[in-house]
């Protein structure tokens, strides 16, 4: 197990924002296998599915926990019709892993699962609460 020890000065937020949201294929991880369980054979890769790929910076002075907060994912589909999806802080754990993000301008990208092939050219939002 790994830890992580963050310092900040009293009173210190981050201040997350959401630089761009767009549509892709996005490949989950990998399941950890013991290879002894499977004759040493590599596991296949997961295959891609639709996604959204987000691009996060935190210009705050103290970490953020992406885990931390439900996002909330809207868009429209492929089809025209209103896209919604909200995710817990366990959910986005599980998606994407704990998800710090560096204080003073750290930038990060999320590749997240959503089920829906969402449209291109209609633009994808993302918001953050607790």
């Amino acid at each position: 197990m790994k830890s992580l020890i963050v310092v900040a000065p009293p009173g210190a937020q981050p201040n997350v924002q959401v630089i761009s949201a767009v549509p892709a294929m996005v490949t989950p991880p990998a399941p950890e296998i013991d290879p002894s369980l499977s004759q040493g054979a590599a596991p296949a890769a997961p295959p891609a599915e639709p996604g959204v790929e987000i691009v996060v910076a935190n210009t705050g002075k103290r970490y953020a926990l992406m885990s931390g907060a439900t996002w909330n994912i809207a868009g429209t589909d492929m089809n025209g019709q209103p896209f919604s999806m909200t995710m817990s802080g366990q959910q986005v754990a599980a998606s994407v892993g704990v998800g710090y993000l560096a204080p003073a301008g750290g930038r990060r990208t999320f590749k997240v699962p959503t089920g829906v092939q969402l449209d291109p050219s209609k633009p994808v939002t993302v918001r953050f609460t607790r």
